[in-house]
């Protein structure tokens, strides 16, 4: 099967906002969708290669052991969401409109592991829907 890159135009992106309630703290995770190719099968069929890059703002900075790999070993804390907005994109692609949404399925968060500026680290996993 032979599949072919095609042009596309991003018309809008919404990022996506999560706040969370972590034990005594507030911490704000925006993911922004970037969108890196657009695939078209013989058949019309139409899927998209998308990557997306995660911010986190906790509202406690404070020095911790920093975001490493094994901290995925411990278990995450419990979150409580309290805001929740996925992430889309609109695209123009061979000259009709695609919605590409980006859903959040899993936040983990780790608040005794710490980013360079004090905010707690997160994995953030999701889906693409379109």
């Amino acid at each position: 099967m032979i599949i072919n890159s095609v042009n596309y135009e991003v018309i809008k992106i919404a990022e996506g906002r999560y706040r969370l309630k972590v034990g005594q703290e507030d911490v704000m995770i925006k993911t922004f969708p970037v969108i890196l190719n657009v695939f078209e099968t013989p058949d019309k069929e139409t899927s998209f290669s998308v990557n997306v890059v995660v911010s986190v703002d906790g509202q406690q900075k404070k020095f911790g052991t920093l975001c490493n790999p094994s901290m995925i070993n411990h278990p995450p804390v419990e979150v409580e969401i309290i805001e929740r907005r996925d992430a889309e994109v609109l695209l123009k692609v061979n000259d009709k409109e695609r919605k590409v949404k980006i859903i959040a399925t899993n936040i983990s968060v780790y608040p005794k592991y710490r980013d360079n500026l004090g905010n707690p680290c997160t994995v953030v996993n999701w889906v693409i829907a379109y």
